[in-house]
């Protein structure tokens, strides 16, 4: 036996704002038996498992994340491509309260502070 050749790098596909389905099929050439597949997010091992499948949860608005797959065999691991992708910006949360003050008859001066989660690049206030 020896490590896997040409493994393919995983399928990703979203699931919500928040999740992202990792999918893989097993290497054309395992060079023995496949005993386990490990799941790197962001270069961290998330899961290892013996399935083809993983749900990624808890990801971040507005984010970039790489997954690569690593297919194991008795004698060794080869690793994936990375694959990319980004997970939508979301409204901000959070958003405190303006504060009014200086008020006239005719003007009055308003503050705030930014949200307490942007979830992406603030564009504007309105």
């Amino acid at each position: 036996a020896a490590a896997p050749e040409a493994v393919e790098a995983p399928t990703l596909e979203r699931k919500t704002d928040s999740e992202v389905f990792v999918s893989w099929t097993a290497p054309e050439q395992p060079n023995g038996q496949i005993v386990s597949y490990v799941v790197l997010q962001n270069g961290e091992v998330i899961v290892e498992t013996t399935g083809t499948l993983y749900l990624a949860r808890g990801l971040l608005p507005d984010t970039e994340y790489s997954f690569v797959l690593r297919a194991c065999t008795s004698a060794g691991c080869t690793e994936s491509r990375t694959a990319v992708i980004s997970t939508p910006t979301r409204p901000p949360n959070g958003m405190p309260l303006p504060v009014i003050s200086n008020v006239t008859g005719r003007s009055f001066l308003a503050s705030w502070e930014p949200p307490l989660e942007a979830n992406g690049i603030i564009t504007g206030y309105t």
